[in-house]
């Protein structure tokens, strides 16, 4: 990204929006998240955050 604003510095502003709409789908996809563990909690009681695939914790 920083070798395309430098050789192209007139679309230096269409890079930087392209950055910052990454940064917001990005949070959004996090807050998707966390609204699913909160579901998942809720229905089930289970606590499936902070957990990495193959590993398990005891409940």
């Amino acid at each position: 990204m920083r070798d395309r604003i430098i050789r192209y510095p007139d679309a230096a502003s269409y890079y930087m929006n392209y950055l910052t709409v990454s940064r917001c789908l990005e949070r959004i996809a996090d807050i998707a998240t966390n609204i699913a563990e909160d579901v998942i909690y809720l229905e089930s009681g289970k606590i499936v955050r902070h957990q990495h695939e193959g590993v398990h914790y005891a409940q």
